[in-house]
């Protein structure tokens, strides 16, 4: 696990039971409650050496009261948590998001919160969020014309472009973008109802249309953005998001609801939001 960026590591406690987290909501419920436990690992940048102070992050239940924050050796405990089945979130200020659904709680037993087996270990990945200033520029759809000996006509063009330069690494990582097209200007890639359509790009070099300076091109055919619910003639809104190649691989998940691959690693820079009106 050699990654160039910080990234923490959720493992269960197979053989002790976890105190000392503070625990901030209890049930009232009359059902039997239950009870998650775990712990967090954080290692340095190559992944090789525990670091000292693990606490801070906090790890809830999402929709509910329910959360609690690890401890300085990482350990986190969730106590009588209602019989239900819940999604679980892994956060902290600076860092990505880390969601995982149909989590069962069952009576009043003690359930060993596990996500990926590795290395012997049950492990989930959370990174630092990359500071990354994306730009974009906006070549939309341009008609062209098509004269004839009896006729002249103007063709719609199905492809646009759109560019952004971003950083070609950061801190050791290869940059990853992303553009985002919505309905309105309030565009933000952890709501799915935000956004009808996304596609992503590499400001590194695998083909013709990037560079080692961070430039990449967005090709994206009208016919894409008509089939994912824009009309013709309506107003677009765009706007490009930067991470590194590992904060948004890991930190992402897919919405159970949409279908739509949800990806919380971006730069908080975003670019700016700008607009176009679909031929």
């Amino acid at each position: 696990m050699k990654y160039s960026s910080f990234f923490f590591i959720l493992t269960f406690a197979a053989n002790s039971i976890f105190s000392g987290c503070k625990q901030t909501s209890t049930s009232t419920d009359s059902f039997a409650t239950g009870e998650i436990i775990g712990n967090l690992t954080c290692y340095d940048t190559l992944g090789l050496n525990i670091l000292h102070n693990q606490s801070g992050f906090k790890v809830s239940l999402d929709g509910t009261s329910f959360f609690t924050f690890t401890d300085s050796t990482g350990k986190w405990d969730l106590k009588n948590i209602p019989t239900n089945t819940y999604v679980i979130v892994f956060s902290k200020d600076n860092y990505g998001i880390h969601k995982e659904f149909n989590l069962q709680v069952v009576g009043s037993g003690i359930l060993y919160y596990n996500n990926i087996l590795h290395n012997n270990r049950y492990e989930t990945y959370l990174f630092p969020l990359p500071s990354l200033w994306p730009n974009i520029v906006l070549r939309s759809f341009e008609d062209s014309v098509s004269i004839s000996k009896t006729d002249t006509t103007i063709l719609n063009n199905e492809i646009a472009f759109f560019s952004s330069r971003s950083q070609y690494q950061w801190n050791g990582q290869s940059v990853y973008t992303s553009i985002y097209f919505g309905k309105s200007s309030q565009i933000d890639p952890l709501d799915p109802s935000s956004y009808i359509y996304s596609t992503p790009n590499y400001p590194f070099d695998r083909s013709s249309l990037v560079d080692s300076s961070g430039y990449a091109v967005f090709k994206v055919l009208r016919s894409a953005l008509l089939n994912s619910g824009f009309t013709s003639g309506e107003n677009v809104f765009c706007c490009v998001y930067a991470g590194t190649q590992y904060s948004v691989y890991y930190d992402e998940w897919t919405d159970p609801l949409t279908g739509k691959e949800i990806q919380s690693g971006f730069s908080p820079h975003h670019s700016e939001v700008k607009s176009f009106i679909l031929p």
